[in-house]
């Protein structure tokens, strides 16, 4: 499997700046993600997801876009946790000496 990293950050600048990490699974999300969409066994808890699984990218995006919206929120923990994290990430974005990334 390959790994894409794509980042666009902004080292032109003299001022200091702050790199800030987040992890994806059970970071932002509150379960594994990876897990629930593969089937593989290791992800307890949270919703369940109906197969077909799958372990590749491709097949993973496909299975999110079919599971759709609510599915989403779900594997992050609901609409007030979606409403906190998108402010904690704007809030941090929003700053110019910050540099945000998500693995």
């Amino acid at each position: 499997a390959s790994t894409h990293i794509r980042t666009t950050l902004k080292w032109q600048s003299s001022q200091p700046r702050r790199l800030i990490v987040f992890d994806f699974d059970k970071t932002l999300t509150s379960v594994h993600v990876f897990y629930k969409l593969s089937g593989l066994p290791k992800e307890s808890g949270g919703p369940v997801t109906p197969g077909p699984y799958s372990l590749t990218e491709h097949g993973q995006v496909r299975k999110v876009a079919a599971l759709g919206s609510q599915w989403e929120v779900e594997m992050f923990g609901g609409a007030q946790r979606v409403a906190t994290l998108r402010s904690l990430l704007q809030k941090l974005s929003s700053r110019p000496d910050n540099d945000l990334v998500v693995l």
